[in-house]
C-alpha cells in the first residue's frame, strides 16, 4: 500500500510509519478494552463475594 497510489522509497517509508502507528493504536485500544472487561469481571466477583458473605452472616 502506498500513499496516493505512488510507489517510491519515501512513500513506502511513510506507509510503514502509518501502519506501525495504526498497529500501536490498535494494541492500545485492545489493551484498554481488556482492562475494562477485567475491571468489570473483578467488580462482579467482588459483588458475588459480598453477597455470599451477607448470606453466610444471616445464616450463621
Amino acid at each position: 500500500m502506498s500513499v496516493c497510489g505512488v510507489r517510491n522509497k519515501r512513500n513506502v517509508e511513510v506507509d510503514g510509519w502509518l501502519l506501525q502507528s495504526l498497529h500501536i493504536w490498535k494494541l492500545r485500544w485492545e489493551s484498554a478494552r481488556v482492562n475494562e472487561k477485567a475491571t468489570k469481571l473483578c467488580q462482579g466477583v467482588a459483588a458475588v463475594n459480598k453477597f455470599e458473605d451477607e448470606a453466610y452472616n444471616r445464616v450463621g
